[in-house]
């Protein structure tokens, strides 16, 4: 009964309301049921004779959604055009690469206590990760009296800046860009 009650509210919206179809934003957790919304509105709308640009709305996941206004507003981001977006594997091997960067942190040793560069380097995405999903930023950390607190500091610090100047973006940090962008840029 969700896809249904969602459908039938952009229908009444653009039927009823008036509502030009790109005010409306409907977000799902999969592609999957997207392209069902996509698909019943559509049909929906064809069988009520009613022209409308589906492609105008924003329909789909979070991360899809946030990654269209991203794109759309590139000029307000930290992003430049051609960035690149960073699946798991490939932020992880991004760290492994620089991973030296890391470890001449003082006390990275006692935050990612555990031996291999690659094992380390998944330590360190879980940290960041969870850290960026948290909208923590690196200086609330290392302005902390604890030791092991301040090196985690270090370590999104350094993490952010490599993004930064590659012009890369994370997977976690898609939907934090789009805050950034929504609170900075009314």
């Amino acid at each position: 009964g969700k896809t249904y009650t969602l459908v039938q509210r952009a229908i009444y919206l653009i039927t009823e309301r008036g509502i030009a179809p790109e005010n409306i934003f409907i977000a799902t957790f999969t592609e999957k049921a997207a392209k069902e919304l996509i698909t019943r509105i559509t049909n929906e709308l064809a069988a009520k004779n009613i022209p409308a640009n589906i492609n105008e709305m924003y329909i789909g996941t979070f991360h899809s959604i946030c990654l269209r206004l991203l794109k759309e507003n590139m000029e307000y981001t930290r992003l430049h055009k051609n960035y690149r977006l960073l699946d798991d594997f490939g932020q992880k091997y991004m760290i492994f690469q620089n991973i030296h960067k890391f470890r001449n942190l003082t006390g990275f040793e006692n935050v990612i206590n555990i031996n291999g560069s690659w094992n380390q380097s998944e330590r360190i995405c879980n940290y960041v990760n969870n850290l960026a999903e948290e909208l923590v930023e690196p200086e609330m950390l290392i302005a902390d009296n604890d030791i092991e607190i301040k090196t985690l500091g270090q370590i999104l610090k350094t993490y952010k800046e490599i993004l930064a100047e590659n012009n890369l973006m994370d997977f976690s940090a898609i939907q934090v860009e789009a805050y950034w962008l929504l609170v900075n840029n009314p």
